[in-house]
This record gives C-alpha cells, sequence and structure tokens, in this order.
C-alpha cells in the first residue's frame, strides 16, 4: 500500500531509520501521519525550501558572479603582462581551469536537486558525484593560492619556521579536503557521512583559517618593519599592508561563519552555499595581487640609482638573486644582494622601488623596457 505521499510502507521504514538524525526529514517523514477526518493536529511543513534548494541556488549564483571577475581579471592579467613568467602564466591558466570545473560542478549539483529530483525530497538525503568533488577541488584552489602567498613570506622574510608552518598548514588542509571527499564517495546517503565525517569538514575550515591568519600576518610583519618614514616609501607600505589584511578578513570570515553554519545548522544546506564561494576567493586575491604589480611599482618621472645602475620612469634595472640574469644594457644589472631593504641604497625615491621589486619579484626580464 501507499501513503497519502506515494510512498510504500518499506520505502517510509527505511527512509525514517536513515532520517532519525535529522530534524529536517524527522518533522518531514517521521512526524507526518497520512491525514484523517477527525484528526485536529496540522501536519508539519515540509523541508524549508529556502535553506535547502534555496541556499544552494545563492551559493552557485553567488559563485558564478565571483568566477566572472576572475575571468576578467585573468584577460587583464594576459593582456598586461605578456613578457611575465611562464611559471606564472601557467598558474594563472591553472587556477581558472579548476575554477571553471568547480563552478561546473556546483552547477550540476543544484541543477540535481533543484531540476531533476523536483519535488522529490528523498533526493536531498544522497549527494551527487559534482558535489563530492567540491571540497578536494577547492582545496587544491585554495592551497594553491596560499603557496604563491607562502613565497612572498620567504622572499620578504627568509625565516624557515615561519614558511614551514605556512606549507605545513596548506598541506594538512590538502590532505582534510581529501578525506572529505573519500567520505563523501564511501558513505551512501548525507546523514550516514554526517554522522562519521563531519569532523573532517570542521577541521578543515579551521585549518584554512588558520593558514590565512599566519600567513597575513607573517606578510604584515615582514613588511611593516621596512617602513622608513618616508611618504612615498610608507604609502606604498600601506596599500600593501591594506590588500594583505583585506585579503585574509575575507577569506577567513567567509570560513569562520561557514564552519559556525555547519555546526549550528547540519540539517541544510546554508554551509554549503557559503563553502561554494571560497575557491572563487582565493584566486581572485591572487589574480588581483599579480594584476597591481605595476600600480606599487609606479614612480612616474624619477629617476632613481641602485649602487650606480640608474633606471627611468620607475624601473629598476636590478633583480633579486634568484632571477639575476644578464640584460641588452650598457653595463650588467646588479643585482641585490640581500632580500632586506637595508642593503639598498636609492637617490631620490629612497627604498620605495627596493621594497616593491622584493614584494613583486615574479616580473620576466624586460629589456627594452629599461
Amino acid at each position: 500500500m501507499y501513503n497519502h505521499r506515494g510512498y510504500n510502507a518499506n520505502e517510509t521504514l527505511l527512509l525514517t531509520r536513515r532520517c532519525d538524525l535529522s530534524p529536517l526529514f524527522h518533522d518531514f517523514f517521521i512526524k507526518r501521519q497520512p491525514e484523517s477526518k477527525d484528526s485536529s493536529m496540522a501536519a508539519p511543513s515540509p523541508p524549508n525550501i529556502h535553506l535547502t534548494i534555496g541556499a544552494l541556488f545563492v551559493g552557485v549564483v553567488a559563485s558564478a558572479f565571483l568566477f566572472g571577475i576572475a575571468t576578467l581579471q585573468t584577460y587583464t592579467y594576459y593582456d598586461n603582462y605578456p613578457k611575465d613568467r611562464r611559471v606564472f602564466k601557467y598558474l594563472v591558466g591553472w587556477l581558472w581551469i579548476a575554477d571553471l570545473f568547480h563552478a561546473i560542478c556546483i552547477a550540476h549539483a543544484a541543477y540535481h536537486y533543484a531540476i531533476s529530483n523536483y519535488f522529490n525530497p528523498k533526493a536531498l538525503i544522497f549527494s551527487v558525484w559534482s558535489l563530492n568533488l567540491g571540497p578536494v577541488i577547492t582545496a587544491i584552489i585554495a592551497c594553491t593560492c596560499q603557496a604563491f602567498f607562502t613565497s612572498r613570506v620567504w622572499i620578504l622574510g627568509r625565516n624557515y619556521i615561519v614558511t614551514t608552518l605556512c606549507v605545513a598548514l596548506c598541506i594538512v588542509r590538502l590532505g582534510l579536503s581529501i578525506v572529505t571527499s573519500y567520505g563523501t564517495f564511501h558513505e551512501v546517503d548525507i546523514l550516514t557521512y554526517e554522522a562519521h565525517f563531519s569532523w573532517s569538514i570542521r577541521a578543515g575550515l579551521a585549518v584554512a583559517t588558520a593558514g590565512d591568519v599566519v600567513i597575513a600576518s607573517a606578510l604584515v610583519y615582514y613588511l611593516s618593519r621596512n617602513r622608513t618614514g618616508f611618504a612615498k616609501t610608507d604609502r606604498i607600505i600601506s596599500r600593501i599592508l591594506t590588500f594583505t589584511v583585506e585579503t585574509c578578513v575575507v577569506t577567513s570570515t567567509v570560513t569562520v561563519i561557514d564552519v559556525i553554519c555547519f555546526a549550528t545548522m547540519p540539517d541544510n544546506f546554508v554551509f554549503l552555499g557559503l563553502y561554494f564561494l571560497v575557491s572563487k576567493l582565493y584566486s581572485n586575491s591572487l589574480l588581483t595581487s599579480l594584476n597591481n604589480r605595476n600600480v606599487y611599482r609606479t614612480a612616474q618621472g624619477t629617476t632613481i640609482t641602485v649602487n650606480g645602475t640608474t633606471g627611468r620612469n620607475g624601473q629598476i634595472s636590478t633583480l633579486p638573486p634568484m632571477f639575476r640574469k644578464q640584460t641588452q644594457l650598457e653595463t650588467e644589472v646588479i643585482a641585490i644582494e640581500s632580500s632586506t631593504i637595508e642593503h639598498v641604497e636609492l637617490e631620490g625615491i629612497e627604498k620605495v622601488q627596493a621594497l616593491t621589486l622584493l614584494w613583486t619579484h615574479f616580473d620576466a626580464v624586460q629589456p627594452n623596457e629599461y
């Protein structure tokens, strides 16, 4: 026999056993009884569509918006930096492809629940392959971006302990995300997964927040100690510091709110809607950092001298030791022999160009611009 919802007795029994962990499905399946004429109790409401399908929809739309911004930034990067080093061109291309795949996955997941299983609440109990891949794709994108900023921590500070800590947090986060994705493929339904693997989501988001805070704190410290008292220098340092803090605040705030939502509202998809945004925030922060290099390095109409080598239009004819190369100049490029600013003597603009060069040292040598 089938009840008033169209489920037979065996299906109803199976669903009630699986859903006893979640108040969302408990109200819909267990409390709901066949309607009778002498019943004075109103039937409980079905699962809150706004906090399930609605949360997924909002997350997908917001993620698509951020992906559009990342696409524009990717085009801007390739247009403004055609002579950049290949490794960073590959990095930007890789991030865009990974972001595209992530956008496709979450769009498929939303379509699966909202369209393919329209008015089928049983589908909300079971995950789908595209949703299962989300955590590991997000972690790969986030760890790539954190590794990029960790390299800047190393360049500015040359501190093995701090750099190792940043790298370790990235690796731990990636490992926890792999565990999360494994759990979603291993467990048949979401309720069983939450009972056995929910710790990996909480731990992964907590480690991600810790990594953001450590990296941002290290960058703020190493940049702040290079303040010189010169207005132009300190103004550019302040701009870099502002960008660093804002990046950390945005990504950390989203991950912290996501942890809170998952801990307090495990019976809906609000935490998933927020989680869809994480990868796009990281990729946009990296692309913004790359595209802002000319802004940081511009010193229009200023001629500066570094150890006797003159540059024009705000350009310095010198590179950090790891990128030391010959250029088609009358004299060889004089490399900065130390990563600290104190060893560089500048005239006019003082330390500003050396600091921004260390901060944005990833350009290829472009002899024609000197």
